[in-house]
């Protein structure tokens, strides 16, 4: 039975990555005929079956380092439990939304971390080799359809196919609305695939263990996943993940695992493209550091920052007027709801996104939580060397948190909670098995 329930948990870690194309396909499929009930057949709900199925009947192989991964968990899962009573009290109609919430994005991705200290050395590498197996499948998919969408962009849009390739290649994310853009269909919201992609290259090592160094399949996997995330990553052309991106590559350990050659090589290919093709790719560098769009209008080195700004002084302003909603929040969609009438826009600022879901109660939790978790990578409580992979993790959390990150994207995915949870899990390793490749070297 044991045998049974781990090559489904593996399977679970394997096709989390495919969660949104799976959620709005059984949307597409599924809802007009049986509503609401399809929600049973995504890939959180079976997650979180499966999940508690194997924890019961192996909570007696329990490793230590179970009970740090409880409290993390426990005050994470009381962000959930916090929304869910707001709705009740303030918008009791998005109620259901609210359950979802705390289902996919709180719940499941704990209920499978749980699972890793069910399991010994060897069953966690694997688990977290099929996630990465899955990651490398999904990315390969998305491929086929930016080749498809990429022509019909070039096709149907002749102000898309006029600009140079350095301007297409940040202008790309603009085409997201675009009924023929079957990739952002398929990938999703640009910004919430870039944290998720980020997060992950950046635990890749850590997670994968010593075998990334080794000539073998998790070696294999591990180079793809880089190789896929990075293009990936200029394809949606979010400007903090790819800010992030050279620290992360640092810090992961990913550079140390490459032979001299190959980092030279990589170097001497990066100055040579960037010295000829400078004229096309300005663009893309004046965007980076300047907000300049094609239309040469600057918004500055904050870019959509300002726009935020302008937003949550708004937000500010309101919850002083209304101090009823400052201590009980909105409820789960009711910002979005109030300010705009669509319960899926936010903040873009999981801060401000707990503050009016959940009120101060809210705010004051994830805030906990963020810095619990800050002061242990540093090992303030232990007393053991600094972790570094978590350091940089929840500082990097924290920065995209601040852009745009929630924990469940349009109310059924987990892997916005399960980058939270890989930092729990991180953490809380008995011995903190999984150091820092970074301090290793």
């Amino acid at each position: 039975m044991r045998s049974f329930l781990l090559i489904a948990i593996l399977l679970c870690f394997a096709i989390l990555p495919f969660e949104l194309p799976i959620a709005e396909a059984l949307h597409g499929i599924l809802w007009h005929s049986i509503g609401n009930i399809y929600l049973l057949f995504i890939c959180g709900t079976w997650v979180s079956v499966i999940a508690s199925c194997f924890i019961v009947l192996n909570a007696h192989r329990m490793l230590q380092g179970w009970q740090q991964f409880v409290l993390y968990s426990a005050l994470f899962i009381i962000l959930g439990l916090l929304a869910v009573g707001s709705t009740a009290f303030t918008s009791p109609e998005n109620l259901q939304l609210s359950f979802q919430q705390l289902i996919f994005g709180y719940t499941a991705p704990v209920l499978l971390g749980f699972t890793l200290f069910c399991m010994n050395n060897e069953e966690r590498k694997r688990a977290w080799l099929a996630f990465y197996a899955g990651a490398c499948l999904f990315l390969m998919g998305s491929l086929v359809l930016l080749f498809v969408s990429w022509r019909a962009a070039v096709s149907q849009s002749s102000f898309f196919a006029g600009l140079g390739i350095g301007q297409k290649l940040f202008a790309w994310r603009y085409t997201f609305g675009e009924p023929w853009n079957l990739y952002s269909i398929y990938i999703g919201n640009a910004n919430k695939e870039s944290n998720y992609l980020i997060m992950f290259l950046l635990f890749s090592t850590s997670l994968l263990g010593n075998r990334v160094h080794e000539k073998g399949r998790t070696r294999v996997v591990y180079i793809v996943f880089w190789a896929l995330s990075i293009f990936t990553l200029l394809m949606l052309f979010s400007r903090a993940a790819i800010l992030l991106l050279p620290v992360v590559i640092y810090v992961s350990g990913f550079w140390g695992t490459l032979r001299r050659a190959v980092k030279l090589t990589i170097t001497a290919f990066i100055g040579f493209g960037a010295a000829i093709s400078y004229a096309s790719y300005s663009a893309v560098f004046a965007y980076l550091f300047t907000a300049t769009y094609i239309d040469d209008v600057s918004a500055g080195v904050l870019g959509t920052f300002n726009d935020r700004f302008q937003q949550w002084k708004e937000l500010a302003t309101y919850l002083m007027e209304h101090q009823g909603k400052l201590f009980f929040g909105f409820g789960t969609g009711g910002y979005g709801l109030h300010f705009f009438n669509s319960v899926e826009r936010g903040t873009h600022n999981m801060f401000l996104d707990s503050l009016a879901e959940c009120g101060i109660l809210g705010f004051a939790f994830l805030v906990v939580l963020v810095l619990w978790l800050l002061l242990d990578s540093l090992d303030f409580f232990l007393s053991r060397r600094v972790h570094a992979v978590a350091f940089i993790g929840i500082v990097a959390l924290i920065a995209l948190m601040f852009r745009e990150h929630s924990v469940s994207y349009l109310y059924v995915t987990s892997l916005g909670g399960l980058c939270f949870v890989a930092l729990f899990y991180l953490l809380a390793c008995p011995g903190r098995l999984y150091k820092s490749a970074m301090v290793e070297q």
